[in-house]
């Protein structure tokens, strides 16, 4: 749809940047910074760590017993032949070839007893994530409450709501950039004739007129790295 002086992505990337501007002063640079790098930290956290504390609670006894013994009983019997692989797995597992694939593919049992141990374990290790990213969370919401403490004052509540507006318009930049990068992509691939024809005229991307989403899409940041990496 093309409105003469702008297209209808270009009202729609203005107007969610404004929103995001708006949310992202009512919030606060703190609170917004504070709940996206703990989310990060506590996945990541969760995978560095899970390994070493499945095996902590092993030790302690902790989900541990009740676990192995739950997939011994539902596994063991199954196994027709105490050969492990790939077929003899899977009719454990009830066809289930995909699970089959990750257990041998990760862990290479060669015993009925090793199958149930790479089950339990892997079993234990998300437990230990959820343990381990639920903490982080936790953390995230005191520190929350604590921003939210520091922006009663209104001098630092004025300043952290245009860090947080700032803050709000790169995280929206760079989300709309991956966004028209999977556009780009499809436009260029997927041949969608009639998705194609309507960017053609929104973006008027056959034409020298400047519209800001086909400066998006055309110069996406995503695009650019990629780039990088192809040959010449």
């Amino acid at each position: 749809m093309d409105l003469g002086f702008c297209g209808l992505m270009d009202v729609i990337i203005v107007g969610l940047a404004i929103v995001a501007m708006f949310i992202g002063y009512l919030k606060g640079f703190i609170h917004k910074f504070v709940v996206l790098v703990g989310i990060i930290s506590a996945i990541l956290l969760g995978i560095f760590f899970c390994t070493s504390f499945a095996y902590i609670m092993k030790d302690w006894g902790w989900f541990y017993p009740g676990i192995q013994s739950s997939i011994d009983g539902a596994i063991s019997p199954n196994f027709s032949s105490p050969d492990i692989n790939m077929e003899t797995l899977t009719e454990a597992l009830g066809g289930n070839s995909f699970m089959a694939w990750i257990i041998l593919s990760i862990t290479h049992p060669t015993t009925v007893p090793e199958v149930v141990e790479a089950i339990t374990m892997l079993i234990m290790k998300c437990i230990a994530f959820g343990i381990i990213f639920l903490g982080t969370f936790v953390i995230i919401i005191i520190l929350v409450i604590v921003a939210k403490v520091l922006r009663k004052s209104k001098g630092v509540r004025v300043i952290d709501g245009i860090l947080g507006m700032v803050f709000s318009l790169v995280i929206y930049t760079a989300t709309v950039s991956l966004l028209l990068f999977f556009l780009n992509l499809i436009y260029k691939y997927a041949g969608w004739t009639d998705l194609n024809n309507w960017l053609d005229v929104d973006m008027q991307l056959t034409t020298d007129s400047f519209r800001l989403s086909k400066w998006l899409f055309n110069g996406n940041l995503f695009t650019f790295i990629v780039s990088l990496f192809q040959p010449k």
